[in-house]
């Protein structure tokens, strides 16, 4: 059985690239940053499995469930409140996120350099982390599109 630790950082297959995260924490949050060498100013992405889990972080517009209902389960990430979300098209990822709550999830490379194409570049990049396999995904990054406005921005 598959339980992550709440400081725990992983990385993981997707509907869309690898990516590597963990639980929605100021340690984790952190650890990522580090660990990517993200510049802070970039907002994490926080992947949900359900309206109900986003709902209980963020207040729902009409707006914002247009989106929803139109893109998710998918690969498009909205912008809510100036915060990234996402609810990817893979039934076994979504499974573990359900049980294991909301998670950041933000693409598995060094920051400014090249996603890993699999998950066997990854345990060469990052070494010392936990890895699940959900699947192979399509290799293509989210769209990314602001729900204030339905502005695309990636």
């Amino acid at each position: 059985m598959i339980k992550l630790l709440n400081d725990e950082i992983f990385i993981t297959t997707t509907d869309t690239i690898i990516g590597i995260g963990g639980k929605v924490n100021e340690v984790v949050k952190e650890k990522i940053y580090k660990i990517k060498n993200r510049d802070k100013n970039k907002p994490l992405v926080i992947v949900v499995s359900s309206i109900e889990q986003l709902s209980k972080m963020e207040d729902l517009k009409e707006n914002d469930m247009y989106y929803i209902n139109k893109y998710w389960p998918g690969n498009v990430t909205l912008i809510i409140n100036g915060k990234g979300y996402r609810m990817p098209k893979n039934e076994k990822l979504l499974e573990f996120i359900k049980k294991e709550g909301p998670l950041y999830l933000t693409s598995a490379n060094i920051s400014n350099q090249e996603v890993v194409k699999n998950i066997d570049e990854a345990k060469i990049l990052f070494p010392n982390l936990k890895y699940f396999d959900f699947g192979k995904g399509t290799g293509t990054p989210s769209t990314i599109i602001d729900t204030k406005n339905g502005r695309k921005l990636r």
